[in-house]
């Protein structure tokens, strides 16, 4: 368009003659703004293939996304193997999926300029990584265009976690399982100590009441009294120190203990119990677990004893190659559980159980009734 001017009060617009000329150098430049551009992206893409990050770009209007050669070798797939965000989204775990669409639609609607997450994305070679990826968003007009981010593998680190956290809790077991042994042998020497240190000298004491002479009844009543009550004390020591002296586990099976157990406790005639075995099969059961559970049965035969009330006891031992289940049932006055959970009997039952991480489930009411459930994984 050209302007001329054929006098102050008179303004004439006249076509250019050539508008041919104009045309063609219009062409020419864009052609070398295409040219630019070609070797600018050309450029950029050899910079993305050169580097060792793993890099990604999505164009989210077309829905193409580009991965350069590292990202291609991390997940193994090229990128003519597949190159749209449904393939992509198509691998990422399933239990993943739903926090990736959350927090990416979250993005965009709060209009942030990044994010990044963690997930797992199943290779060409079948088997999932966890990734960490974080991704820059381009925005016009107020909407997202583009997001251009990289892709960190976490498996590495992610297994040195798993293996710093299993030997952790490996370090913690065996500390917990020490401190077991220790308090097994401490209660094994003092109920040796019980009995053949303290029940000698008890009985040693009732020897010397029988070379005395009373003088008179009421003198005899005393001495007989006191006989009474030393052969009293001798038996509770006997079973205190019975309690305390673990049986040999390792000789027999934990059943044959466990009837030993409940039958020393049903010649009392106090209750009526009943012992069921359903082992599916047989199983190798570690020592600790062994000297777990028996200590859960008496912890749990001494509650009921002390305050149950109970006429009838009922136990049931499981055990297959997955897991060990001990039933301890009994048809007593039941008890508020969130008022006694804490108690020392209970919390010593838990922290056992903890220890091999089994699971302790106890359901009583007043008036109901105790029932306690504890489950063992037999692998460890």
């Amino acid at each position: 368009m050209k302007i001329t001017y054929s006098n102050p009060k008179e303004t004439e617009i006249k076509e250019s003659p050539r508008p041919a000329q104009y045309e063609a150098i219009i062409a020419s430049m864009r052609a070398e703004i295409r040219h630019l551009e070609k070797q600018q992206a050309q450029r950029l893409l050899y910079i993305a293939n050169a580097g060792s990050e793993a890099i990604w770009e999505w164009n989210i209007k077309t829905g193409y996304i580009y991965r350069n050669m590292a990202l291609q070798n991390m997940v193994g797939f090229t990128q003519e193997n597949s190159h749209d965000l449904s393939w992509w989204f198509h691998r990422v775990h399933p239990a993943d999926k739903k926090k990736i669409e959350d927090q990416v639609n979250g993005v965009f609607n709060l209009k942030k300029h990044s994010w990044e997450m963690e997930y797992r994305f199943l290779c060409a070679d079948n088997t999932y990584k966890a990734v960490y990826d974080r991704g820059f968003i381009i925005y016009e007009n107020n909407q997202p265009v583009k997001m251009i981010g990289s892709l960190q593998d976490m498996t590495e680190i992610k297994e040195l976690e798993s293996q710093l956290t299993r030997e952790k809790l490996d370090r913690q077991k065996k500390i917990a399982e020490a401190v077991i042994h220790a308090e097994e042998r401490e209660r094994a020497n003092m109920g040796h100590e019980l009995h053949d240190n303290v029940n000698q000298v008890l009985t040693t004491a009732r020897l010397y009441l029988d070379m005395i002479t009373p003088t008179d009844q009421k003198g005899t009543a005393i001495i007989e009294k006191t006989k009474e009550f030393i052969v009293d004390a001798i038996n509770e020591i006997r079973t205190i120190s019975k309690e305390m002296v673990m049986p040999n586990l390792k000789g027999k099976p934990l059943t044959e203990n466990i009837y030993d157990l409940l039958d020393d406790l049903k010649t009392t005639g106090l209750f009526d119990i009943s012992f069921s075995n359903e082992e599916t099969e047989q199983v190798e059961i570690a020592e600790g677990k062994k000297i777990a559970l028996f200590r859960i049965l008496q912890e749990q035969l001494k509650n009921i004893i002390k305050h149950s009330h109970a006429r009838n006891i009922m136990v049931k031992f499981c055990a297959n190659h997955r897991q060990i289940t001990l039933t301890i049932k009994d048809d007593g006055i039941g008890f508020n559980a969130e008022k006694k959970r804490s108690g020392i009997g209970l919390s010593n039952i838990y922290d056992r159980v903890q220890l091999y991480k089994g699971t302790a489930v106890l359901t009583t009411a007043p008036g109901k009734g105790c029932l306690l459930e504890i489950s063992l994984p037999v692998e460890n």
